[in-house]
């Protein structure tokens, strides 16, 4: 009589031990799928993410740049706060500076800060008209920076980057 109980018992345990695995393992292909829909998603967002620098200037002897970025993907863009902008130059002493800047909503950014001047149909004469506030595809933005101590314009690389990963880079000239 001892042994069907045991087996039984043996059994039961089996069983549990199958079935707690094949749950765990539901659990571990469920997660694996969602992160492979999150990375899918990632990159079709990247590809349709094209930007460019297209001109530059400089303010107050090199204490302010000024880009254009142009939107050239099909993806609107937005949520300047989460995007970066490294700029690397030379001050008017020779020395190398890099810095990243981050984003503020005043009109007027403060010492190594950066802000968005304006979004434009074509940057800086037709101002936007549908959606303000995003940057859409054929849009321009105008990208307002102050770096300090002052820079050397014709020495002076800019990197922007948005939240989705896609960078664009260009050496600013006068």
């Amino acid at each position: 009589m001892e042994t069907p109980i045991a087996v039984l018992i043996a059994v039961a345990l089996v069983l549990y031990a199958a079935l707690t695995l094949g749950g765990e393992a539901l659990r571990a292909v469920d997660t694996v799928g969602t992160c492979w829909r999150e990375m899918e998603h990632a990159a079709e967002e990247r590809s349709r993410t094209e930007l460019s620098l297209t001109s530059s200037e400089e303010e107050e002897a090199g204490a302010v740049l000024k880009v254009t970025v142009a939107n050239q993907g099909s993806l609107k863009l937005h949520s300047f706060s989460s995007w970066d902008v490294v700029v690397q130059y030379y001050d008017s002493g020779g020395d190398y500076h890099i810095r990243w800047l981050p984003y503020t909503s005043s009109a007027d950014p403060a010492a190594n800060q950066w802000t968005v001047q304006g979004l434009y149909l074509e940057a800086p004469t037709d101002a936007e008209i549908f959606e303000p506030g995003i940057l859409n595809p054929s849009e321009e933005l105008v990208l307002k920076a102050r770096v300090s101590p002052s820079a050397v314009i014709t020495r002076t690389l800019m990197v922007v980057g948005t939240p989705n990963g896609v960078t664009t880079s260009a050496s600013l000239t006068e």
